[in-house]
């Protein structure tokens, strides 16, 4: 039988060169073959009872989700040896394996949070501080908070890819498919028009947001910036990336657009993934319920509890 990181190592170049996925998840691909190259010693790596003996090594580690992300980079690399003819049948033929995600409720920014964040990224000017990244990340803000775009996307950004005048945004998303996002507040389109002319794209192909080194900036780098910025701006909270994507999504249901206009806007070819913002709004028809109850109109028939 061919040594197992040989074979993980065809599959890689594969993955790469034939199926051309994304670098995101060749990345996760590569550490979970590693990961599974590492525990398996001197098991039959396509034993349905090894599979079940990692799974079992799984859950007592990692949480549902990476669980379930884990396995299906293992049953893509077993399919793919069985494609090839270094196996007969996967180990995952025939196996029902169950991994019940418990529903985790995105977490969002406080809209108070956000005020504070912005007055401080507003506070100053280029001129007062000389900054020459104070432009380019309070653009980076506005996108993230404005479109709820995913950090990747904002990262993947080029002139072209923006319509100053036509007011949208052309974005591709995951597997390539392509949305555009309409572009209407002024201070959004105001900090991109000043970025865009303070760092001088000449190209079309130009990325948007560099990094210090003129480089295209990185997803690591993004995590950076806004630690930084929250930091500057005396905010205590964690505050992440995706968490931009949820407050939006969250805030536009809370303003009764509809879930169909937001599964278009964050690009979820599913409704369903959508679809878990309504157990956010909760909060607000909480609120609803409190303040604006009709039976709290009707004060002259209320009785001492």
């Amino acid at each position: 039988m061919q040594p197992l990181r040989e074979l993980i190592e065809q599959f890689m170049r594969t993955c790469r060169e034939e199926y051309r996925l994304s670098d995101n998840t060749l990345r996760a691909y590569a550490c979970d073959l590693r990961q599974y190259n590492e525990w398996i010693e001197n098991r039959d790596y396509t034993s349905p009872i090894t599979i079940r003996n990692y799974l079992s090594y799984l859950n007592n580690k990692y949480s549902p989700a990476t669980v379930k992300r884990k396995l299906a980079t293992l049953h893509a690399f077993m399919s793919f040896l069985q494609e090839k003819e270094h196996v007969i049948d996967s180990p995952f033929k025939n196996m029902r394996i169950r991994i019940k995600t418990p529903q985790r409720l995105p977490k969002i920014i406080p809209t108070q949070t956000l005020k504070q964040l912005f007055a401080s990224l507003y506070d100053t000017t280029l001129e007062e501080t000389g900054d020459p990244y104070l432009l380019r990340d309070q653009a980076i803000f506005e996108l993230l908070i404005a479109t709820g775009i995913r950090v990747s996307e904002l990262c993947a950004l080029n002139t072209n890819n923006i319509d100053l005048e036509g007011k949208t945004l052309r974005i591709f998303g995951k597997g390539n498919k392509e949305r555009t996002i309409q572009i209407e507040n002024t201070m959004t389109l105001l900090a991109l028009k000043k970025h865009i002319a303070y760092t001088r794209h000449d190209s079309a192909n130009t990325p948007i947001f560099l990094n210090s080194a003129g480089s295209r900036i990185s997803t690591r780098t993004v995590r950076e910036i806004i630690n930084r910025r929250i930091r500057e701006a005396g905010i205590t909270q964690k505050i992440t990336p995706h968490m931009f994507r949820h407050t939006f999504a969250t805030m536009l249901l809370e303003n009764d657009v509809d879930i169909r206009y937001i599964q278009k806007l964050l690009g979820h070819s599913s409704l369903r993934t959508t679809e878990i913002y309504t157990h956010v709004s909760s909060a607000k028809l909480r609120e609803i319920m409190r303040h604006n109850n009709p039976r709290s109109q009707i004060t002259q028939y209320a009785t001492t509890p």
